[in-house]
């Protein structure tokens, strides 16, 4: 199984949050793509070296049996590799750390294809239970029957 994490990363409290994701996926065993460590381009990279990042990252979410996208901090790139996932059928599973109990966006909700995980312990229970199950497809198509967002809607 590979997990594509889309994740922001770029000060302390993003960086520990997709450090830990990591840790989580290999705890269970699960290979992962990240671009944090796989594709981290600078400022300055030249044109070559960005699209080579961005074509792998697209062939990495295309790859992957479902990608993790972290929402706290909205970050822009998070939310395009969350789109691009769902227009190629990949399944979403959001992690959503500090929305508490405050409204959830309309389109992520609905394109997230298992539930949304909004602690840490959620997300590593959700790890465990997919990366457990007998079938990927098939606890996948059993995820997408009962999904639903419980909670306010913005």
């Amino acid at each position: 199984m590979k997990v594509y994490i889309a994740s922001p990363f770029f000060n302390e409290e993003q960086l520990e949050r997709v450090k830990t994701i990591e840790k989580l996926l290999t705890s269970h065993d699960v290979e992962y793509f990240s671009p944090r460590r796989d594709t981290c381009v600078k400022p300055d990279s030249s044109d070559k070296e960005r699209k080579l990042a961005f074509s792998d990252n697209l062939e990495a979410i295309r790859s992957s049996h479902f990608i993790i996208a972290v929402t706290d901090g909205k970050d822009v790139g998070t939310m395009f590799e969350a789109g691009y996932a769902f227009a190629e059928h990949v399944p979403i599973l959001y992690f959503a750390e500090t929305l508490g109990d405050r409204p959830f966006n309309l389109m992520l909700a609905m394109s997230g294809y298992f539930r949304i995980c909004k602690s840490r312990e959620q997300l590593d229970k959700s790890i465990f239970n997919i990366s457990n199950a007998a079938s990927f497809d098939e606890y996948a198509m059993q995820a997408e029957k009962e999904k639903s967002f419980e909670g306010e809607i913005e």
